[in-house]
């Protein structure tokens, strides 16, 4: 006989993990450039369209269909008997639920290894994660492989889902290398800054939300007391982790950099739920406390570490604090909200299609002033020699390596004005 609530919450649960396809999306296309959202869309949609009918076809099987030390066992479609995994819901339902986990650990890897992977090659390797490398691995844990047998306890994929795909797209984004303008010549990483910051903060709150039914629905069960005070606690837990490592993180990158950073501080939230999901039925509160604060500095150490020691090319770790461009554009438009009229002095270093009075003066020390009406004027001997209300940025000649604004900083920097356009390398605030 089946127990209709747990089969009514399993469902429930799955439905949440599924919707985290969503909230992945969100992320990868929020935090990676305009031109790359329509293959990174695809890809999250593709590799849980193709997973589902490959797990389907032996994935399970080799997961579930027995208690070798290695495999399961071999179970086209899924035709054998699986009375031995003593459910207490139908089969289906179960099978329902693995699925959309196996589709999580397939999209995990598409953002670390995004706008430089070919999508055919991408949907070969979710073909692959969902035939062969995800079943084995979630044997070994769940389904009675040699690392259960040892009495390894994972309660909801930190290690069975989050560390394979961790590990996959460690190895993919190692092996395709940098992206073209992330490190320069000299090895110093430069961020390619994401499109949409909205965009990945709302698939961090569809995650956070959704890890709920990831790690409160493997429960499986709301029966009896003892299952529903385990849900809750594993509820709590994971709640209370992703939300002290969210604390730490902003209080870390507050104190390390100068100001708490937005998009370090959402990458928290998921290294808590990550972290917390292993051992969320089995700590206390205390420990979920722990497990989310340690979560929260080792997120910020190990994108430094990754960035500037393994020269490993994370594209959605959403790290934003070395876009230099955005700094600038912060600068300006924190001028043009001032209540008295500042300036910057801007030494001239190219003027294509000049007249030619700056021809004959290719160095010559000329002002930008920046008014409350958004406007830029160009001065020349105290003189307003144009207007422009265009400004042009390009981040790939940022020079100076830190967050703050120091007085005399440079930078490449385009302004367009009716008559020439001007490119300026060193801005005094004044």
């Amino acid at each position: 006989m089946f127990s209709s609530i747990n089969t009514c919450w399993t469902l429930v649960g799955a439905f949440l993990v599924y919707f985290m396809q969503a909230g992945f999306a969100l992320c990868e296309a929020g935090f990676t450039r305009a031109k790359n959202t329509g293959n990174i869309l695809m890809k999250n949609m593709m590799d849980f369209c193709i997973g589902t009918p490959c797990y389907w076809l032996i994935g399970f099987g080799l997961m579930f269909g027995g208690t070798g030390a290695l495999i399961g066992g071999f179970d086209p479609f899924i035709q054998g008997d699986y009375s031995h995994l003593g459910l207490d819901i139908p089969l289906w339902v179960y099978i329902v639920f693995q699925t959309v986990f196996c589709a999580t650990a397939a999209t995990i890897v598409s953002g670390s290894m995004a706008e430089r992977t070919n999508f055919k090659a991408y949907c070969v390797y979710s073909a692959a994660i969902s035939l062969v490398v995800y079943p084995i691995c979630g044997h070994w844990m769940w389904g009675g492989g040699w690392l259960q047998s040892m009495g390894f306890h994972d309660f909801a994929g930190s290690a069975a889902v989050h560390n394979v795909g961790g590990v996959i797209a460690l190895l993919g984004a190692w092996m395709l290398g940098p992206r073209i303008g992330k490190y320069d010549k000299d090895g110093n990483p430069h961020a390619i800054p994401g499109h949409n910051l909205t965009a990945g903060a709302l698939g961090v709150f569809i995650l956070w939300f959704c890890w709920f039914g990831f790690n409160g629905g493997s429960s499986l069960s709301l029966s009896t007391d003892a299952s529903m005070t385990m849900t809750g606690l594993v509820c709590f837990n994971t709640n209370l982790a992703a939300a002290v490592a969210t604390c730490v993180t902003m209080i870390f990158t507050w104190v390390r950099y100068g100001k708490p950073d937005v998009s370090m501080t959402l990458n928290g939230s998921l290294a808590g739920l990550v972290a917390i999901t292993a051992g969320c039925d089995t700590v206390s509160p205390f420990g979920a406390f722990f497990i989310g604060f340690v979560a929260g500095f080792l997120v910020v150490l190990s994108v430094e570490f990754f960035d500037n020691i393994a020269k490993v090319d994370d594209t959605v770790k959403m790290r934003l604090r070395i876009d230099r461009a955005d700094v600038f554009v912060r600068m300006i438009r924190e001028i043009r909200q001032s209540r008295s009229r500042k300036q910057c002095e801007a030494e001239i270093v190219r003027l294509p299609e000049c007249p030619d009075f700056f021809r004959q003066r290719p160095a010559l020390i000329c002002k930008v002033w920046f008014h409350l009406d958004s406007s830029i004027y160009l001065i020349v001997n105290n003189s307003v020699l144009a207007r422009s209300e265009t400004l042009q940025i390009d981040p790939a000649f940022a020079l100076f390596q830190n967050e703050r604004i120091p007085e005399v900083f440079a930078l490449r920097v385009q302004i367009s004005f009716p008559e020439t356009h001007v490119v300026v390398k060193q801005l005094r605030i004044i």
